[in-house]
Order: structure tokens, then C-alpha cells, then sequence
């Protein structure tokens, strides 16, 4: 897998734990007034959803906060 090349949205359609080791290494690049920032990424964390009690959701349920 190219890391500078652009990643699709059928990429993040994969479950978190699966797609946040694979962005590792790879690089974020964003185009600002002021020139490209490109930034690489070193360190992810994902959470599972309603039955990851890691995460706000699968502690207490879907809320206003975390409906989306």
C-alpha cells in the first residue's frame, strides 16, 4: 500500500480496529492559503462501537454526543 496515496471511502467503511493499524505511517496532507501541511501519522486509536466498552457509547449508550 502507497502511503501518499489517497485513500478511498470504501477504506473507512472497515471496522476500526481493522482500518486504524493500516493508517500508520502513512501520511496526512492538507492544502492551506499558506502552503501544504503533511504530517504523518504515528499513533491511532479506535473504538468498536456499543460493544467496546472503551468508548462513550458502549458505556452509555447512543446520546446526542454520540449519535453521529
Amino acid at each position: 500500500m502507497d502511503k501518499y496515496k489517497r485513500l478511498k471511502r470504501e477504506f473507512f467503511k472497515k471496522h476500526p480496529k481493522i482500518v486504524a493499524p493500516k493508517l500508520l505511517g502513512r501520511y496526512l496532507i492538507v492544502n492551506t492559503e499558506e502552503g501544504k501541511i503533511i504530517t504523518k501519522i504515528i499513533e491511532t486509536e479506535a473504538y468498536g462501537g456499543i460493544e467496546d466498552l472503551g468508548c462513550h457509547v458502549g458505556r452509555f449508550g447512543y446520546t446526542e454526543r454520540s449519535k453521529i
